[in-house]
């Protein structure tokens, strides 16, 4: 047994654990494997070594919150009697799992010199890049001896990747690493029209802009500091240290050249406060699970979008207009997928779905709901089905919103232009996030008076 790979995945699946008992909510097998990024049936490995150590330290059974849809009880394998589970389950929902730090730290063996390989609060990564889909994900070819496959195969979930956006010189962003790292297609050398070369892709969620840019003369400003930690890691290591920075000796340091992801030292990070809200996410329980991303087109400083005043009521009652708005949402959808390589088919007119298009790559498939709004949302219109599908389908789900279209009149009909493209990956809408709107009543039986 591959046991870095089963510590790897008890550590996923010790924090969706921790979040459904902080909700107070037992968990389907289906459901935490969709979560976790693997298969149902593989789950045993990961929930074995964790009903071994709450038994061990002397803690409720966490496992045994995770139950069969069709029993509502856990398996075979589950150390509890029947009898207790009610009492057990109380419980966990009352333990304080926030202050324990997840046990499950599965350390990188690929590569023994790195030098944060047994410091778990080394979690920040700093991805030096032009790419327009900021936090979609950090990924590398697999080619020879690659440094920064390996890199990318370090990175671990709920780590922070900082996005450092070249044209702007100037961090402007960060992301949470989500799932273990996994093989995929990178087209190379031109993203879009690149031939597909194979990969290692970690997948990013929580996409965060900073309040402030912390640009490179700011960054530069802390020279000195930044000098007197790299003086403490060379004193320390010996090997590579994979920094974000060059510091050369007798010239004010700069961001390293052709390094795509580095390592962003923990000392580092403190001593910027423009990097504080991140720090904090490091330490969430909850960000690793959470799944949102809420914007991948990333608009240069100087860019301006016109808002139209933000808006969760009203329907579109004009019907060409709702259509022009409606298409224009599915064609922008469809262009993003398929520059990511998706083969892409609308499937909105098939009932009961539960969503637009159906993307595949590979052995990747997505459900894609697809929203489309001329004003500026905070909320969306979903249906029963599409929350169905969200929630409990073992198939990824995606939310693709364009907001603020502009709509023009040719003759008898509307063209749509410009707009703000958002989109939420690995999407679960929880119960708390939606807000019933209307009900279905079903009439008394007999007569009325």
């Amino acid at each position: 047994m591959n046991q870095e790979l089963q510590t790897s995945r008890a550590f996923l699946v010790w924090n969706i654990l921790v979040r459904s008992a902080s909700l107070g909510k037992k968990i389907t097998y289906k459901s935490l494997g969709t979560q976790a990024y693997m298969h149902h049936r593989v789950l045993r490995f990961p929930l074995e070594q964790i009903q071994r150590f709450c038994k061990e330290n002397g803690l409720p059974p966490l496992t045994s919150i995770v139950v069969r849809a069709t029993s509502g009880v856990p398996g075979k394998g589950n150390a509890v009697p029947l009898g207790e589970l009610e009492t057990q389950f109380q419980k966990i929902v009352e333990f304080e799992w926030a202050e324990l730090e997840n046990p499950f730290h599965a350390t990188s063996e690929e590569d023994p010199k790195y030098w944060w390989s047994k410091k778990s609060d080394e979690k920040y990564w700093v991805e030096s890049t032009d790419r327009k889909d900021l936090g979609v994900n950090v990924i590398s070819r697999n080619e020879g001896s690659n440094a920064y496959r390996k890199l990318v195969s370090a990175v671990k979930s709920g780590d922070i990747v900082f996005h450092y956006y070249q044209p702007e010189k100037a961090i402007i962003a960060y992301s949470v690493a989500i799932g273990l790292p996994m093989q995929s297609v990178l087209k190379w050398p031109d993203r879009l029209n690149g031939q597909p070369n194979p990969a290692t892709e970690v997948r990013l969620t929580d996409y965060t802009e900073l309040a402030e840019p912390l640009n490179l003369t700011a960054l530069q400003g802390k020279d000195s500091s930044l000098r007197a930690i790299l003086k403490q890691l060379r004193n320390s290591h010996k090997g590579p240290l994979y920094l974000p920075f060059q510091f050369p000796n007798s010239a004010k340091f700069g961001p390293a050249q052709g390094a795509y992801l580095s390592k962003f030292p923990k000392e580092m990070v403190d001593i910027f406060e423009q990097l504080s809200a991140a720090k904090l996410l490091a330490h969430s329980s909850d960000s690793v699970i959470s799944g949102f991303r809420p914007i991948h087109k990333k608009l240069s400083s100087k860019e301006t979008i016109k808002k139209t005043p933000e808006t969760v009521f009203g329907r579109q009652t004009d019907e060409k207009k709702k259509k022009a708005t409606e298409l224009y949402g599915m064609s922008k959808a469809t262009k993003y997928l398929i520059e990511r390589g998706f083969e892409v088919r609308d499937v909105s007119n098939e009932k009961f779905r539960g969503f637009d298009l159906l993307a595949t790559l590979g052995e990747r498939v997505i459900g894609v709901e697809v929203k489309a709004s001329l004003s500026s949302r905070t909320h969306v219109d979903l249906t029963a089905s599409e929350v169905d599908f969200a929630q409990r389908a073992g198939v990824e789900s995606m939310l693709y919103l364009v907001d603020e279209i502009k709509l023009r009149k040719t003759g008898d009909s509307y063209e749509a232009y410009d707009g703000r493209e958002r989109c939420w990956s690995h999407w679960r809408p929880e119960d708390l996030s939606l807000v019933p709107t209307s009900f279905r009543y079903t009439l008394p039986v007999g007569l009325s008076d």
